[in-house]
């Protein structure tokens, strides 16, 4: 199998982003679970995308308090994992 070149895994990845339109916690639980895991808010080293890549909204202030919101909610209701595992960065697993 070969290896994929870096242009075709920015495609991917622009691909899986493009898809996701997120505005609610359910949309986000969504995005999380397609993907395995994701950092928690801001994107990260090696192309990994965050959950602020896929909010459909451009008010910063509107991103955190969503995002910040949805990570206690979903966290607390075991629907994800959240902790520094990638980086020791903010990162979500799916369960």
């Amino acid at each position: 199998m070969d290896r994929p070149s870096w242009r075709e895994v920015a495609r991917y990845r622009a691909d899986i982003l493009a898809r996701h339109r997120v505005r609610t916690k359910r949309a986000a639980l969504a995005f999380v679970n397609s993907l395995g895991f994701c950092y928690a808010f801001t994107s990260g080293p090696g192309g990994l995308p965050g959950l602020f890549d896929v909010l459909a909204t451009r008010s910063v202030d509107r991103m955190w308090t969503w995002a910040w919101q949805w990570k206690d909610e979903l966290a607390t209701e075991k629907k994800l994992f959240y902790g520094k595992v990638i980086r020791r960065k903010p990162t979500y697993v799916s369960l």
